[in-house]
């Protein structure tokens, strides 16, 4: 990260008090990632071995820690709030971002600042904190280093993205160097490569079909190079497996990280509760919803939403935070038809949603059973399964617990 007034704040709240240092690090996502890399690993890695692989693991949490500012730039960009002045900024903000690690990830010369230097004015007008699931507990945390630091200002530290988003492209290039030489280094770079490309065509064309919805939702997340990193790691450089360049080979490895992929998707958006309803609970949940919309007011389906949040809240946890936040989501996408008409897109999305949602679990039981005999270790194969494992655990949460979201 560039030399400037947020380093400096996040130095001073690293050494700050232990009450402090944890919201902080809750807030930006680090606790989160610690979480699900001894989730990961604990148990796999071997004795000795945790001491090779903790240089890996922190440079992957650090890159990951900093996804988390620029995952943020999506929040509110499904569809315009009324009076949000800032929209077309944020969006065209985002599609820079998105070039400019394209162009980083495919080996352009020109450092990240270069690549993102014409953006910088646009960065600095929009606020890191707003642009945040949390914006009150960042402005909270600010206070305690502004009455220490007489002739900061508060928007020194609030409108911060620009070397934050430099910090983000740098660490993902050279986590993508990390493992060039590895059989796995083109999965890792072309994961990362495709988690930008899906974002960029989820901004670019809003209204696809659920099936187009998918597939650039699902590469347009972290999960395919996070496991590839992780597989080069373990099976490449810490316990070399000669029965990996099969897997590889045979493309038992795409395709288990792609299904991992899909239903790491799937849980964010849909969440596990409503994933697992049969199709009788689910037709019990849209008459309940149709009968709330025969009675209410709510214009559109995002509105009925909301008011039904109290009664289904369970079910509801990821819905109920892409709805609030105008976040993307496989099937709350349309904020403008009539509720009447919405409502039976809705189901039938739901349910093509949990019928992928199966089928990929299965192939993904069967992939990572091939993949385990082939490399006569199951530590591959439990990593990949204890990812999604994780994920659905996470997700069963609501997302402003801070057992169910990263950074919060």
């Amino acid at each position: 990260m560039p030399d400037c007034t947020y380093r400096e704040y996040c130095s001073w709240i690293l050494d700050a008090d232990d009450s402090l240092r944890d919201r902080w690090l809750q807030l930006v996502g680090v606790n989160g990632v610690i979480r699900l890399t001894v989730g990961l690993l604990d148990g796999i890695v071997r004795g000795n071995e945790w001491g090779r692989l903790a240089g890996y693991a922190a440079s992957i949490n650090v890159q990951q820690t900093y996804e988390v500012v620029s995952d943020n730039l999506a929040i509110g960009l499904a569809h315009p709030r009324e009076g949000d002045d800032q929209f077309a900024t944020r969006r065209a903000l985002l599609r820079a971002f998105d070039g400019a690690m394209i162009e980083r990830l495919k080996g352009s010369p020109r450092s990240a600042q270069q690549l993102l230097l014409p953006v910088e004015p646009m960065a600095r007008r929009i606020s890191a904190f707003e642009q945040s699931l949390s914006p009150d507990k960042h402005r909270a945390l600010t206070d305690a280093f502004l009455s220490e630091r007489a002739g900061v200002s508060r928007e020194e530290l609030e409108y911060s993205l620009w070397p934050s988003l430099i910090a983000n492209v740098e660490t993902t290039y050279d986590l993508a160097r990390t493992t060039a030489s590895c059989r796995m280094g083109e999965m890792v770079t072309q994961g990362l490569i495709s988690r930008y490309e899906g974002v960029d065509s989820l901004l670019e064309e809003p209204r696809m079909t659920f099936s187009e919805r998918l597939r650039a939702s699902t590469g347009a997340i972290m999960v395919i190079p996070t496991l590839a990193y992780y597989v080069a790691v373990l099976a490449e450089m810490i316990r070399p497996s000669s029965g990996l360049s099969t897997a590889i080979d045979e493309g038992l490895l795409t395709s288990a990280l792609h299904d991992a992929a899909l239903q790491v998707r799937l849980l964010n958006d849909v969440g596990p509760r409503l994933l697992a309803q049969t199709d009788g609970e689910r037709r019990v949940l849209m008459d309940s919803l149709k009968s709330s919309a025969a009675r209410s007011d709510a214009r559109t389906l995002d509105a009925l939403l909301l008011e039904s949040l109290k009664e289904w809240a369970p079910l509801f946890t990821r819905i109920r935070k892409d709805v609030l936040h105008r976040e993307f989501n496989l099937c709350v996408h349309d904020y403008s038809t009539d509720v009447a008409d919405a409502l039976p897109v809705f189901e039938e999305e739901l349910a093509c949603a949990a019928r992928e949602y199966h089928r990929s679990r299965a192939r993904l039981t069967s992939s990572t059973s091939e993949i385990d005999a082939l490399l006569g270790d199951a530590a591959v194969g439990r990593l990949i399964r204890r990812f999604v494992e994780f994920h659905e655990t996470l997700y069963m949460r609501d997302y402003d617990d801070p057992l169910g979201e990263y950074a919060v």
